[in-house]
């Protein structure tokens, strides 16, 4: 009879971004038009970054994290929006890329991603 021989356990993977030098992140003010734009009843918190070519904003709406990544001429790259997340936002919270019913469909830039916090899933046993 063969022996059941277990394939070894897969190594913890590092995300891709930090195999390579971080991206320039830069914070800038929000200018009273930024304010009024994202601050609201729901919204109180708001920062805006650059990181490499492109613009991130970060609120926190109905008390849970929002992170928009955009750029000008093409959608942000993985490793753009993995590094935003890692370096923006609290590590021990769990973050998703959410594709809601058309009818709540918004998105106010053409090569924007959003980010946002979810509740924490459970790990497989």
């Amino acid at each position: 009879m063969t022996p059941i021989v277990k394939p070894p356990k897969p190594q913890p993977m590092r995300p891709s971004f930090e195999s390579r030098e971080p991206l320039k992140l830069i914070e800038r003010p929000p200018t009273e038009r930024d304010q009024t734009r994202f601050i609201n009843a729901e919204n109180s918190y708001l920062r805006l970054y650059r990181l490499g070519e492109c613009t991130v904003v970060v609120t926190k709406e109905f008390g849970k994290w929002h992170l928009s990544i955009a750029h000008r001429t093409r959608y942000p790259t993985w490793d753009e929006v993995a590094e935003a997340r890692y370096r923006i936002l609290p590590d021990s919270l769990t973050f998703a890329m959410l594709l809601p019913p058309k009818r709540e469909y918004i998105n106010l830039h053409e090569f924007c991603f959003q980010v946002h916090e979810i509740d924490h899933l459970a790990e497989n046993p």
